[in-house]
C-alpha cells in the first residue's frame, strides 16, 4: 500500500511540474510574441513618421525654391514696384523654417533634429547640434530617426520642466561605436522613459544610459558599427 501511495504522489508531483512547465512556456511564448508585435508596431510607426517628415521638408524646400524664382523673375523684369507685403511675410516665415534645417550627411538624423529644432524655437529653447551624420549612416533610417528623435524628446521635456533654455546634441564615431550624446540643465529622466530607446540601442548591439551631475543631465547611446 505504501509503495503504491508513494508512486502516486511521485506521479502527481511529476504531472504538476509538467503542467507548470507547459504553462510557463506558453506564458513566455505569449509575452515574446506580444513584445515582437509591439516592437514591429513601433518600427512601422517610426517609418511612417519619418516618411511624413521627409515629405514635409521636401515641400518646404520646394516652396522656398519657388519663391526664390518668383523674386528673381520680378527683379529680372525690371519691376520697380515693391514686393507685396504678403509675399514678403511668407518669404520670412519660410526662410525661418529653412534656416533651421540641419544637414549632417545623414538624412534620417537631419529630419529628427530639424523637427526638434522647430519645436525648440517655438518654446524658446536653443538646440545646439554638433553631429557627424556618417557615424549613423549604416543604420536603418527609421531606427536613427526614432532613437535620436526620442532622445531629444526626452531631453526637451526634462529641460522644459527645469526651465532650461538649452539642449546640446553630439553625434560622433568612436572606434567601432557610434555615440549619441544629449545634454541639458535639469534632472535625469527615469528608467521608464528609456524603454523603447533601450530596445533600439540593444537591437544594434549597444546600450543607452542616463545620468546627472552638478545640475547637468545627459543621455548617452552607444551603437555597434561593426
Amino acid at each position: 500500500m505504501l509503495p503504491a501511495l508513494a508512486t502516486l504522489r511521485i506521479m502527481h508531483g511529476s504531472v504538476c511540474v509538467f503542467f507548470l512547465s507547459v504553462s510557463y512556456e506558453l506564458l513566455f511564448s505569449w509575452r515574446l510574441r506580444s513584445e515582437v508585435a509591439t516592437l514591429r508596431a513601433l518600427t512601422e510607426e517610426r517609418e511612417r513618421q519619418y516618411a511624413l517628415s521627409r515629405e514635409t521638408f521636401a515641400a518646404v524646400n520646394a516652396r522656398v525654391h519657388d519663391m526664390r524664382h518668383q523674386v528673381l523673375r520680378s527683379l529680372e523684369a525690371g519691376s520697380e514696384a515693391p514686393l507685396g507685403r504678403s509675399l514678403m511675410a511668407e518669404v520670412a516665415r519660410e526662410m525661418d523654417v529653412y534656416d533651421l534645417v540641419v544637414r549632417t550627411g545623414c538624412e534620417a538624423l537631419d529630419t529628427a533634429v530639424t523637427e526638434r529644432a522647430l519645436l525648440c524655437q517655438r518654446e524658446g529653447i536653443e538646440l545646439m547640434c554638433m553631429a557627424d551624420g556618417s557615424a549613423l549612416s549604416g543604420f536603418p533610417p527609421a531606427d536613427v530617426y526614432g532613437l535620436v528623435g526620442g532622445m531629444l524628446d526626452v531631453a526637451i521635456g526634462c529641460a522644459r520642466e527645469a526651465g532650461s533654455k538649452g539642449v546640446d546634441l553630439t553625434v560622433r564615431r568612436r572606434g567601432q561605436m557610434a555615440v549619441v550624446h544629449v545634454e541639458w540643465e535639469g534632472d535625469a529622466p527615469s528608467s521608464s522613459q528609456l524603454g523603447v530607446l533601450r530596445s533600439v540601442a540593444e537591437r544594434h548591439g549597444g546600450t543607452i544610459a542616463a545620468g546627472a551631475s552638478d545640475g547637468v543631465a545627459s543621455l548617452n547611446a552607444l551603437l555597434s558599427v561593426a
